[in-house]
């Protein structure tokens, strides 16, 4: 592996890429090409029968959780619900990885994801500077329920200075993570939970609006209303508690990973 780079070599440089070519991306690039095509070298790579079968193959069908809405299928609706060019920004926590797996983003769309030190509650203040440095651009936020009461109060600040922000709370009633590292090493997943606040009513008293979503095939035309409303509209989406993200079914309890491969939105 190597790093091609208009500036100079650093210093240092890491085992990876543990090479280094100063020169133009594009041009070196080319180069590269010609001298392959000189040497007539050919390899096959991922273009084979094997890569074949594996985009042929079925997508996993997973039992619908029956405590909550499914949050595969949320993150699926959610990715068909969203505008082009839309801006998302991603709360972290266990919940982050529906959307990172099961929601293609439409054309011209970006993501950010405030996962940096690992820490929650960063995905409303990080969104509320999001929203003000893009004006005019459609912007999505989903947030975990624990992560919100970090900063309810960020509520009040999307409202008063009227930013548009349809905010989706993934809602499973307690700090995800914990609960299912506790419930696979034996304590009681309780710890980590509590009875959800009604959040929709919480953003109406800040001057916002929303609704609680009673069926997943019902978000497409919530984000919809939220988009046309403007200001803030706050879609509190009360997930399965019980159902482990794929990431952490593999991790903490062994399941091996069916997750499809994510595909454009037809």
């Amino acid at each position: 592996m190597a790093r091609i780079d208009i500036k100079p070599m650093p210093e240092e440089i890491g085992v990876i890429p543990g090479l280094y070519v100063q020169g133009d991306a594009k041009k070196a690039v080319a180069a590269i090409n010609e001298a392959l095509e000189s040497r007539q070298i050919r390899k096959e790579g991922f273009r084979n029968a094997a890569t074949q079968a594996v985009l042929n193959e079925a997508p996993h069908a997973f039992p619908t959780p029956a405590d909550g809405l499914d949050p595969r299928a949320l993150a699926t609706n959610l990715a068909a619900a969203l505008p082009k060019g839309v801006l998302v920004t991603c709360g972290a926590g266990h919940f982050f990885s529906w959307p990172a797996i099961y929601m293609a983003l439409p054309e011209g769309a970006e993501i950010q994801f405030s996962y940096q030190f690992g820490a929650v509650g960063q995905g409303l203040p990080l969104a509320v500077g999001t929203g003000v440095g893009n004006p005019g651009r459609p912007h999505v936020v989903i947030e975990g329920d624990g992560s919100m009461m970090f900063n309810l109060q960020e509520l009040q600040t999307i409202c008063r200075y009227n930013i548009q922000m349809v905010l989706i709370v993934w809602n499973d009633g307690g700090y995800g993570a914990e609960v299912h590292k506790l419930a696979v090493k034996g304590f009681d997943p309780a710890l980590a939970q509590w009875d959800s606040p009604d959040f929709v009513a919480i953003a109406k008293a800040f001057g916002g609006d929303g609704v609680t979503l009673s069926r997943v095939s019902d978000l497409g035309a919530a984000v919809q209303a939220g988009l046309t409303k403007g200001g803030l509209y706050l879609i509190d989406a009360r997930v399965s508690p019980t159902t482990a993200s794929d990431p952490y079914a593999k991790v903490h309890q062994g399941i091996e990973n069916r997750a499809p491969l994510l595909r454009p939105v037809a």
